[in-house]
């Protein structure tokens, strides 16, 4: 029997160690996990990609994400061959063809063989932007599907004591995370905060390659790619990569044909979100996007930053081929060295370099005439033919000579007559080795060398190479002045 002194003195040792522990509430660490919490970062995540430096805490998670760089997908469906980069994706897939295509969109006709992919498809009609944890994968779930009661709070980013986290998560259907500044809602506190960064100008993300900042990590993500070349996105269609996600989906509505943003004033479909926002400025007229320097307002960004470089003379996009720069439209202009002509007319079957020259032309055929001039009703197939008309009875003359001081109502004009100051004769003809500085006079030339006439009687039906040898051309309508000369 022990000592009752000795009994007591080891229940106050005891005591004393129970107070050590931890308190009520957290959760005990075992020596494993006590070291684990006190490694670096980069002992955390052990495994490192190669090729991006991105670290991973599982061997397995590197291999899976190595594939993105090599393109590999080692998984195959058997029921339709398409691969996969990891088994998780395959298996997700093979549910499209065990359960048929059961989750109907209500507002277009798509169907979807998983839940998850019904709910990320609907967000592109109602425009929600919601971002839930632990949903179980049923992000596009609505207020109907949820059991517990709806709830429609709005919520500052500190009110963190009065709503739980699972309060948040439960609701996938309802933004409860507000904006004060802009009153845009969100589905948790972490997107809300990330969408703070718009109005606070923060950039905490740069870009080690060229020092460009950005409000969001994954933004910088996907630019790094523009430097790395990476492009870990493919169709599964025609395999054209993308080095974004929104990228790939947005080309795969080229596949599928799906548009599913619809104009609500003329019913026309978009494929893009960005698409439908720049269409509806055309009914509401509306120009947010002007000039600092003239005032001049556009309905498009990209066309405002094309018509500031015609303040600053900025050319930006150099032809790697003539060296010639231009302020946009590179591409029109690289056309004319690959003789590429995308554009085909449905009815003649004519090619163009360029669509506006295509939708002109098909005026030829439909006779249409769209521009007409205020002053003497005189109407035109294009623009720019109304445009050189009206000067006819403004008498202005915009484009002037810089060696003379000459001016001309048409640009072309001018580009003509200056190359009487330098000398330069682009138009060869490849028979005799002529050059001419303006085309009309190139095309002159080669008659003398093909004898074709395009010219003729109207009377005699004589044929002719030049307009002037008409005029000069007797014939029986000679007394009567009435014979003309009638292009072939």
């Amino acid at each position: 029997q022990q000592d009752p002194e000795v009994v007591h003195v080891k229940e106050e040792a005891e005591e004393a160690d129970i107070g050590k522990l931890p308190s009520a509430g957290v959760p005990f660490k075992s020596e494993d996990e006590e070291e684990q919490s006190q490694l670096l970062p980069h002992q955390k995540k052990p495994f490192m990609c190669s090729i991006c430096g991105k670290r991973f805490s599982q061997k397995a998670n590197l291999i899976t994400h190595t594939r993105t760089h090599t393109g590999e997908k080692p998984f195959s469906c058997t029921l339709c061959s398409k691969r996969f980069g990891d088994r998780s994706a395959l298996i997700q897939h093979k549910k499209t063809h065990a359960a048929g295509k059961h989750f109907a969109c209500s507002v277009y006709n798509p169907s979807f063989g998983v839940h998850s992919n019904l709910g990320q498809h609907m967000r592109t009609h109602t425009g929600q932007h919601v971002t839930t944890e632990g949903d179980g994968g049923r992000r596009g779930a609505s207020q109907a599907d949820c059991r517990l009661a709806p709830q429609s709070h709005s919520r500052s980013p500190d009110s963190d004591a009065e709503h739980p986290k699972s309060d948040m998560t439960c609701h996938p259907g309802n933004a409860h995370w507000k904006c004060s500044q802009c009153d845009k809602t969100f589905g948790t506190k972490y997107t809300l905060r990330v969408h703070m960064m718009i109005h606070s100008g923060d950039k905490p993300f740069m870009c080690s390659v060229c020092g460009k900042r950005f409000s969001q990590k994954a933004h910088l993500t996907t630019h790094t790619r523009i430097h790395t070349g990476d492009k870990p996105y493919s169709c599964s269609v025609c395999n054209k990569s993308f080095i974004d996600y929104s990228a790939m989906i947005k080309h795969t509505r080229v596949h599928t044909g799906e548009k599913p943003f619809a104009c609500s004033v003329c019913n026309l479909s978009f494929s893009d979100r960005s698409n439908l926002g720049k269409h509806m400025r055309r009914h509401t007229g509306e120009k947010p996007f002007a000039c600092s320097l003239c005032g001049k307002r556009f309905s498009i960004r990209g066309h405002l930053t094309t018509h500031t470089r015609t303040h600053t003379g900025e050319k930006p996009f150099t032809c790697a081929i003539c060296n010639l720069n231009f302020s946009d439209l590179l591409m029109k202009h690289m056309r004319t060295h690959t003789g590429e002509r995308p554009f085909a007319c449905s009815v003649c079957g004519k090619r163009f370099s360029d669509n506006s020259h295509l939708i002109t032309h098909i005026r030829s055929h439909t006779g249409e005439k769209p521009f007409s001039c205020s002053i003497c009703k005189t109407s035109f197939s294009d623009r720019s033919g109304l445009v050189k008309h009206t000067r006819t009875h403004t008498g202005e003359k915009p484009f002037t000579c810089s060696f003379c001081g000459k001016r001309f109502s048409i640009k072309g004009h001018l580009k003509t007559h200056e190359r009487i100051h330098t000398g330069e004769k682009p138009f060869s003809c490849s028979m005799c080795d002529r050059s001419f500085c303006d085309r009309s006079a190139f095309v002159r030339h080669t008659r003398t060398h093909t004898g074709e006439k395009v010219f003729s009687c109207s009377l005699c039906k004589e044929r002719f190479s030049y307009k002037y040898q008409v005029d000069k051309h007797n014939c029986a309508g000679e007394n009567s002045g009435s014979h003309k000369a009638a292009p072939h």
